[in-house]
């Protein structure tokens, strides 16, 4: 399958410190399965695309720390949830998928290939008002 992760593990801490709530979790898990693409040339000299075995080739493995502090105030018309998180703390590239382009000279036309990776650092501040 697609999403296919043969090693994977999750981890968490969390602590609640009475005014702040701190935790963070670690993801890692083994590259998703890919399907390669290469570039033949045919007898009749054409240049043609041919698929490799589905799912054969595998991307790297992805690993991502997550982080965040939330901070609880009690109001008179119900409570505030203020927090700051950090996804993918560590900038670290993760791969997600390839893209294929053909280089416009040729022939012979040259296949490129261009891992794309998932998103970098991401912060995010919120406020949760429950009343």
């Amino acid at each position: 399958r697609s999403w296919d992760q043969r090693h994977a593990v999750q981890l968490g801490i969390g602590r609640d410190s009475g005014r702040w709530d701190l935790s963070a979790a670690l993801g890692y898990h083994s590259g998703w399965p890919t399907t390669g693409l290469t570039l033949e040339q045919s007898p009749a000299g054409e240049t043609t695309s041919v698929i490799g075995l589905r799912n054969a080739l595998e991307l790297g493995s992805f690993a991502s720390l997550d982080v965040r502090a939330s901070r609880a105030l009690t109001l008179r018309v119900g409570s505030l949830d203020v927090f700051i998180e950090v996804s993918n703390a560590t900038n670290r590239q993760n791969p997600c998928c390839v893209d294929y382009s053909v280089t416009q000279e040729g022939p012979p036309y040259q296949l490129i290939r261009d891992p794309q990776h998932w998103l970098p650092i991401v912060p995010s501040v919120g406020v949760l008002w429950e009343f």
